[in-house]
């Protein structure tokens, strides 16, 4: 048998543009095992991530004592890890940029860690028919639609977390308000006039909602004595008046209610507020919305409302329920 020619490697050669790195792909995110080129005070060298944790990578540097091992961010790997390909070894090797164990570049070379062949066998499968490079980048481009969807999924998973907490805030200001079978009703009646019947309200209505809110005013004031207790009880009805005109286009209508709108600024009602337009159907419908409104409200705001504010408004809006029921049954008393 004949003895095998030794070759001797070629040096280091930075004018060669043959084999240009190849960067990381885009959100790339290296596995537990995966071999890479680690950059250290300006040199690379073969290196093993030997754990993922805590948004960091654990690497070891082959050949190296531990005690040289590092824990590199995520967004750090980017400026200082390379992949272990053929080419890349061969890229940091001819831009004296490869490290050996006593940190200095690499001069020579034998057997590329990335191909195990020589050199020269590597450079040739390269510059010939480039299997080696071609199977890397399918695989890695595999991998990397693979973590796409991983991250579109954890994305996704984020955007939940983050509904959810923000309900969970809100709720924390929410106050419940049960309405009472009739209104329900009513609400109902009130949904199949407009959308399935498309029958329009005539506005403006004549029992708008400020003259149904100054009416149970003026009977407040009658009722009671109690000056400051009425002064609350009407900043509490105002503030529903002005939730009421902020939300109402936006939130309390219907589509075909928003053409209605539209006609409505080309006439001379387009100055009147909605609740001077809009009566007591959409007050009903406002109550709906009011408890997240509220609590949507004081968090733009950065405050939390007390318990026992909560309970203070819930406690005048109930009072408005009591009214309107009341005069419900004296309109229904009057027809019979």
């Amino acid at each position: 048998m004949g003895k095998r020619k030794e070759t001797k490697s070629l040096p280091p050669n930075p004018e060669d543009k043959s084999f240009p790195l190849i960067p990381i792909p885009k959100n790339h995110k290296f596995k537990e095992q995966d071999d890479i080129f680690c950059k250290s005070e300006e040199m690379y060298y073969q290196a093993r991530i030997e754990k993922v944790a805590g948004g960091k990578y654990h690497v070891h540097y082959l050949n190296w004592n531990r005690s040289h091992d590092e824990k590199i961010s995520f967004n750090e790997a980017n400026d200082r890890f390379v992949l272990f390909y053929p080419q890349n070894e061969i890229y940091l090797y001819n831009q004296y940029k490869l490290g050996t164990n006593r940190g200095k570049p690499k001069m020579s070379i034998s057997i590329l860690a990335t191909s195990g062949k020589t050199l020269e066998e590597t450079m040739d499968l390269l510059l010939n028919n480039k299997e080696l490079l071609i199977i890397n980048k399918e695989n890695d481009e595999k991998e990397e639609e693979e973590e796409e969807k991983e991250e579109e999924q954890e994305e996704e998973e984020e955007k939940d977390t983050e509904i959810n907490e923000k309900k969970r805030k809100i709720e924390d200001n929410l106050f419940s308000l049960t309405l009472p079978q009739k209104f329900k009703d009513d609400l109902i009646k009130d949904y199949k006039q407009i959308v399935k019947e498309e029958k329009l309200y005539k506005l403006p209505m004549k029992e708008n909602i400020q003259t149904i809110i100054n009416n149970y005013k003026q009977t407040l004031q009658e009722q009671s004595s109690d000056e400051e207790e009425i002064e609350m009880t009407q900043f509490v009805l105002r503030g529903i008046i002005d939730y009421f005109d902020s939300c109402c286009v936006k939130l309390l209508l219907y589509k075909i209610e928003q053409k209605q709108v539209e006609e409505i600024q080309k006439t001379k009602l387009k100055s009147k507020k909605p609740s001077e337009l809009y009566g007591y159907a959409h007050l009903l419908r406002f109550f709906t919305k009011f408890p997240t409104l509220l609590a949507e409200g004081s968090k733009v705001e950065e405050m939390t409302l007390r318990k026992t504010t909560v309970a203070y408004i819930q406690q005048k809006v109930e009072g408005l329920y009591n009214y309107l029921e009341m005069l419900d049954q004296q309109q229904q008393q009057g027809n019979e």
